[in-house]
């Protein structure tokens, strides 16, 4: 059975599931796993539906009773449920129809829109999720992890906390809208982004990076509530296992592991955010960003290590 790693919480609108749905048009479910969300997209005219996490796409087919299947996985949605289903295994999750929380609207509440600039360059993600339009009012549509080379197809002209939105597309075929206060560009940077990835160091052998960026292992585990401890060690096993003996809760559980030179952890009261970079206020931007582009507000820099 196919292990899912899912992503975080999102802020949607969601419809009740049964009777609103269409099987003849194309729809958009979240399906609730604990604290956690994978989606689904049925598309009724090419005959499957796209079940999508962190990893990638699961494409499932019609299994003739208005419901999709992947019997390799042992994934199935039972879309013509009052309550939509999807079953992985024999264990089920409720799943419901997401929209954007405000349809029609072009741009985040703090947000300032100008022109749309074409650009078709090459950059990364440090990690967070993709919106279907440029704010964090819109849904989200996927999630990128943290070092994903993206396509930046464009930069949508709307501001927020002084990063720009930009259209992007991963290599995988996920697209979406990401805040450029978590993104950086290959080569130069580019205006609304955070900073310029360095054309070299992408192209060199990851141990080379790896020894340019810090060499050692750092961890961090999270449990609800807020406990948290930080680990650094000559390896990642030993850096993991430091974290989780200062977190110190039986909740706790690795929320990233990175070999750059700088670690933070930014939180707020419904949210939080973890950045790795080059030097700590790099590292404490994109912790920042990445807990702000998940709709946070107050989020702060908690902690901040560097090797």
């Amino acid at each position: 059975m196919k292990t899912l790693v899912f992503m975080g919480l999102l802020s949607v609108t969601v419809l009740c599931a049964g009777g609103s749905a269409n099987a003849s048009e194309s729809l958009n479910y979240r399906c609730k796993l604990g604290n956690e969300f994978v989606f689904i997209e049925t598309i009724p005219e090419e005959g499957r539906a796209i079940l999508e996490d962190i990893n990638g796409k699961t494409i499932l087919v019609p299994d003739g009773r208005g419901g999709y299947f992947n019997d390799d996985e042992e994934i199935s949605f039972e879309q013509a449920k009052a309550v939509p289903e999807l079953w992985l295994g024999d264990v089920s999750h409720n799943c419901e129809i997401a929209v954007p929380d405000s349809i029609g609207q072009s741009q985040a509440s703090n947000a300032v829109g100008k022109n749309e600039t074409q650009l078709n360059l090459q950059g990364q993600s440090r990690g967070g999720k993709l919106r279907a339009g440029p704010g964090t009012n819109f849904a989200q549509v996927g999630s990128l992890s943290e070092g994903t080379w993206v396509t930046i197809l464009k930069n949508s002209g709307v501001r927020m906390d002084g990063y720009d939105w930009f259209e992007v597309v991963a290599d995988s075929g996920l697209r979406g809208f990401q805040w450029g206060g978590i993104m950086c560009s290959n080569g130069s940077k580019i205006a609304g982004v955070d900073q310029a990835c360095g054309a070299q160091a992408s192209a060199q052998p990851a141990t080379k990076v790896a020894q340019q960026l810090g060499g050692g292992w750092m961890a961090f585990a999270l449990a609800p509530g807020g406990a948290f401890g930080h680990g650094a060690a000559p390896t990642r096993a030993a850096a993991e296992q430091f974290a989780m003996q200062y977190c110190g809760n039986n909740q706790c559980r690795i929320a990233d592991a990175t070999q750059a030179r700088c670690h933070a952890l930014a939180v707020s009261p419904s949210s939080n955010g973890i950045g790795a970079g080059d030097s700590e206020q790099a590292a404490m931007n994109f912790a920042m960003g990445w807990c702000s582009n998940s709709g946070a507000s107050g989020c702060r820099i908690e902690y901040s290590y560097c090797q």
